[in-house]
């Protein structure tokens, strides 16, 4: 019977873990960017020197080139739900590797960890931002 237990609760903590993997939003992109990062990499460096973005050139929406000093490429990847209640997924290319809020806002950044910072914007707006490998970054904006 315990062994029984302990099988049922390997398979079910094992089933999270696939889960977690399967429909997590960071390690979707993540693994999206990594794959991609060679052409990902030089469609952006194109669109920063032709300080224009080209929609149609990826799979996935390329949301455009946003900031002043630190100018990032922004991409949408998900979403649910609509503002007042819809929540972005994304990810952007930082060239000069520098992490900023959704859209190069002027919100502030709160550090969370090496890797992770928090924003906040009026009422309940905010977001969150993770660093996946040098240049590029994870969203979460919520509205």
């Amino acid at each position: 019977m315990k062994r029984r237990i302990c099988i049922l609760l390997l398979v079910a903590i094992l089933g999270m873990f696939a889960f977690k993997i399967a429909f997590d939003p960071y390690a979707k992109i993540s693994r999206y960017v990594n794959h991609n990062e060679g052409n990902l990499r030089a469609s952006c460096d194109f669109y920063l020197e032709q300080n224009h973005v080209n929609r149609a050139d990826t799979e996935i929406d390329v949301m455009g080139i946003y900031g002043g000093e630190h100018k990032i490429v922004q991409f949408f990847y998900s979403g649910k739900g609509i503002a007042p209640a819809g929540i972005y997924y994304g990810f952007y290319y930082s060239p000069d590797d520098i992490p900023v809020p959704y859209c190069n806002g002027n919100e502030e950044l709160t550090m969370v960890s090496e890797v992770e910072w928090t924003w906040e914007n009026v009422g309940d707006n905010g977001g969150r931002i993770r660093k996946i490998q040098d240049n590029w970054y994870y969203y979460e904006a919520w509205f």
